[in-house]
């Protein structure tokens, strides 16, 4: 239920601030993997007051991963995927 409050602030409220932290403690608290994906998403982007930073949001898709979120799973990998690439 954690997750949908997030999924209130930010879809219909647009309180990315709020959903930000609902995510982020239903993360690190509960483990929800989906979760987990939208504050790696909002790590990563800098979204929701947060600035970016992309390690942060690394270690946020492999927490949504190890709890078999697929979406988590592939984010992770293509930010590991992109960053270890040299064009």
């Amino acid at each position: 239920m954690c997750h949908l409050l997030g999924d209130f602030f930010e879809a219909v409220q647009k309180d990315f601030d709020k959903a930000a932290k609902v995510y982020e403690v239903n993360c690190n608290e509960y483990k929800h993997g989906h979760s987990c994906f939208k504050i790696g998403n909002y790590s990563f982007t800098g979204k929701g007051g947060l600035k970016a930073d992309h390690e942060k949001a690394q270690h946020y898709f492999d927490v949504g991963c190890e709890q078999k979120y697929s979406d988590a799973c592939l984010h992770g990998a293509l930010m590991r995927h992109s960053t270890s690439s040299k064009v």
